[in-house]
């Protein structure tokens, strides 16, 4: 059990810390609060590195394309790095 807690905790503290970059890397380019910065980066992921038009409406300023490229780019980087290495294995 301990070796359970020690390896979720690893992987939580992990995922934490992509999280962080991720938001620091959109909120260059986009301001707002974490929660909804948060929302952002987990729609990006979700919808396979791609602003949904439910994104766009919920956050109108995501309608500009370069600034949707910027944000997705910001995700992607941190995000995809982390699959393609193994590291995101179960998170």
């Amino acid at each position: 059990m301990r070796l359970t807690i020690e390896v979720e905790m690893s992987k939580e503290a992990g995922y934490l810390r992509d999280m962080e970059r991720a938001r620091e890397g959109v909120k260059n380019s986009l301001e707002g609060p974490n929660a909804d910065i948060d929302q952002i980066i987990r729609s990006i992921r979700e919808n396979g590195w791609k602003v949904s038009n439910k994104l766009v409406k919920a956050y109108p300023p995501l309608a500009d394309g370069t600034l949707a490229e910027a944000v997705v780019a910001a995700v992607r980087d941190v995000f995809e790095t982390v699959t393609e290495t193994g590291l995101d294995k179960d998170r």
